[in-house]
């Protein structure tokens, strides 16, 4: 379990408000107070008494930066804006610095994230931060990784979209009917287990509710990853890429993976390496027209069928 709490508290005299659980990439995650945005993933209230646990004063302090290790800086883009951030360690605590404020800071030990900035989980900025490299970083400790990619399942198979952004992995992989259903915008889920490559639900900021239309079932896998180059075509081309080329776009497109220790680098390689060995990855070159993104869907799908991966 993963808690999620915040140092301004509420006035005394305010109604109680019951601590709530989610589920996101088959972990559970208890926020201090419930997430308006994201209770498309709720599951229930905690108990009273595990409620007064998260509500409990935390000596969560800001990490002196003349002691702590600045392990990460540079720009990223968090509420509609590039900023400075930065990313502190010292022992198995980690803070979260954007445009020179602490965000959070996050406890490996506990697997813990704790809100340092006034404001509500509800703000933009706030909640970006957690569901975004705070949670990400605690769930790849369970063997958990993020890819920053759309995706898509098929009457064929399922497939991931990799590309950089403003190339068209959110447009190609958006609802198209029956046999084209959105499995994710833009950050997806995987889990190594038996040679495939598990599927799970994850907040996807960018939608509505924060959540696709059909949520992925537990027993989703992924066949096929489609690596987007950035080189546009005229007609729709498809490319094998070899296991090295795989396991480098890989380790390439995983949400904060410049955030992972030592240890945890050695353990994503190796996800890389395994991921790559057993899922196809292509690269796509494909015409840039929004006119004619339902053959660009049509070629992968013929695709898939030819793999024979469904």
């Amino acid at each position: 379990m993963i808690r999620v709490t915040k140092s301004d508290r509420a006035p005394q005299d305010a109604p109680r408000v019951a601590a709530q659980h989610y589920q996101f990439a088959n972990h559970q995650v208890v926020f201090q107070t419930p997430v308006e945005p994201l209770s498309a993933f709720a599951e229930g209230a905690a108990s009273p008494s595990f409620t007064d646990v998260l509500t409990r004063p935390v000596g969560a302090e800001v990490l002196d930066e003349d002691i702590a290790s600045l392990e990460y800086q540079g720009k990223a883009q968090f509420a509609n804006g590039m900023r400075d951030f930065k990313f502190w360690a010292k022992n198995k605590v980690r803070q979260i610095d954007i445009d020179g404020d602490p965000i959070c800071r996050i406890s490996l030990k506990e697997r813990m994230i704790h809100v340092l900035c006034p404001g509500s989980f509800d703000d933009r900025l706030i909640l970006e931060v957690i569901t975004g490299p705070a949670l990400i970083l605690l769930a790849a400790r369970k063997n958990t990784y993020c890819l920053h990619a759309g995706a898509v399942a098929t009457a064929y198979g399922n497939a991931c979209f990799l590309a950089e952004s403003g190339l068209g992995k959110s447009t190609l992989s958006a609802d198209g009917g029956e046999y084209w259903r959105q499995l994710a915008d833009d950050i997806l889920p995987i889990r190594l287990a038996e040679d495939r490559a598990w599927l799970s639900d994850y907040p996807q900021l960018k939608l509505a509710n924060a959540q696709v239309k059909n949520p992925i079932r537990e027993d989703t896998a992924l066949d096929l990853v489609i690596r987007l180059s950035d080189k546009p075509a005229d007609k729709v081309s498809f490319r094998r890429m070899d296991k090295k080329e795989s396991m480098l776009e890989i380790v390439r497109h995983t949400v904060a993976a410049r955030l992972f220790e030592k240890k945890q680098l050695v353990a994503h390689t190796s996800f890389a390496k395994r991921m790559a060995k057993h899922i196809p990855m292509v690269e796509m070159r494909f015409p840039r027209d929004i006119e004619r993104i339902e053959e660009v869907r049509k070629k992968v799908k013929t695709y898939l069928k030819a793999c024979q991966f469904a």
